[in-house]
C-alpha cells in the first residue's frame, strides 16, 4: 500500500526512494497505514481517509457493550480530533463534521456507520490566547493556517472547539502542527485507537461529501498511521502512568485530558 501511495506522485525524484522501499521488510510493523490521494474514490479502495479509517475501525475497533442502564456502551468513549487548521466544513455540523467526518470515526465491530452518529466529538485547536503566550508569540501561530473568513462562516464550530493544553508533556507554549484522532475511553486513561496524520480537519484531506455510489471525493495527499491495540495484544492503550499494570506500557500522549472547552470570549487562531 505504501508503493501505491508514493507512486500516485509520479515524481521521477521518488523513484530512488520507491525502489529501497520495494526492498524493506515491513512483517514486523503493527500499525495500518492510512492514505488520501486526489480523486474519487468508493469505499473498496484505499485513496481516502474517510472509507479506509472506517473500515479498519469496523474490523479492529472493540468497544464495551452497554448491557445495563448503567453500563458504559460504545457512546461514553469521546472522539478527540486535533489538529493544525481546519477546512470549510459548511454552514451546520450536520453538512460535513457529523455526517462524514464523525460517521467515520465513530466506526467500531459493534456497530455500522452511521450519518447521525450520537457519538460526541471533541476538537482541539488553539486559542488567540494559546498562541500570544506561546514561546514565540504571534509567530507561534504560523504552523495555523485556519483562515478568518472561513471560520467566520461557521461560528457553530466552537461549540466543539477545546484549548490547546500539554502540561504533562511540557508542550502548552509551543503550537502543535500535529494532527492527531482518538477515541477515550469516559474515565480518560485508556484510547480504543489513536491515528497520527498529515490530514487536517478538512473535506480535502479527508474526502468530501459520500455520494449516492458511496464515493468521496479527495483534493490532497495525505498519509498517516493507525495503532489498534489488538495488533499488539492489548484491549486498550493506557495514557496514564498510574492505571499501567505491573509490567504495562504506557502509550505516548501528547495532550492534557480533561479537555478545557473554549471559554465564551476565546477565538481560534486564524491567519
Amino acid at each position: 500500500m505504501l508503493l501505491k501511495y508514493l507512486q500516485t506522485y509520479n515524481l521521477a525524484c521518488l523513484k530512488g526512494w520507491t525502489e529501497h522501499v520495494k526492498k524493506t521488510d515491513f512483517s514486523q510493523i503493527k500499525v495500518f497505514l492510512v492514505t488520501s490521494v486526489p480523486g474519487k474514490h468508493f469505499p473498496q479502495n484505499d485513496g481516502s481517509h474517510i472509507h479506509r479509517v472506517a473500515n479498519i475501525l469496523s474490523k479492529h475497533c472493540t468497544l464495551p457493550s452497554k448491557t445495563t442502564p448503567q453500563s458504559e456502551g460504545p457512546l461514553a468513549w469521546c472522539i478527540n480530533a486535533q489538529a493544525s487548521t481546519i477546512g470549510s466544513l459548511g454552514k451546520a455540523p450536520a453538512e460535513w463534521l457529523r455526517s462524514v467526518m464523525l460517521r467515520t470515526l465513530s466506526c467500531h465491530k459493534q456497530g455500522q456507520p452511521t450519518a447521525n452518529s450520537q457519538a460526541t466529538l471533541n476538537i482541539i485547536y488553539p486559542t488567540v490566547d494559546n498562541v500570544m503566550k506561546s514561546y514565540f508569540g504571534a509567530e507561534g501561530g504560523g504552523c495555523l493556517p485556519y483562515a478568518k473568513n472561513i471560520n467566520e462562516k461557521q461560528k457553530w464550530l466552537k461549540d466543539y472547539l477545546h484549548e490547546w493544553r500539554a502540561d504533562g508533556t511540557h508542550r502548552t507554549r509551543v503550537m502543535p502542527h500535529i494532527k492527531t484522532y482518538c477515541r477515550v475511553s469516559p474515565c480518560l486513561t485508556k484510547l480504543a485507537w489513536f491515528l497520527l496524520t498529515s490530514a487536517n480537519i478538512s473535506k480535502a484531506a479527508w474526502g468530501g461529501n459520500i455520494q449516492r455510489d458511496s464515493s468521496v471525493y479527495v483534493r490532497s495527499n495525505e498519509v498517516g498511521v493507525m495503532f489498534m491495540p489488538s495488533l499488539f495484544d492489548e484491549d486498550y492503550f493506557v495514557i496514564r502512568k498510574e492505571c499501567v499494570p505491573e509490567g504495562g506500557r504506557v502509550f505516548p500522549f501528547i495532550y492534557d485530558m480533561p479537555l478545557m472547552s473554549y471559554k465564551p470570549a476565546d477565538y481560534p487562531w486564524c491567519n
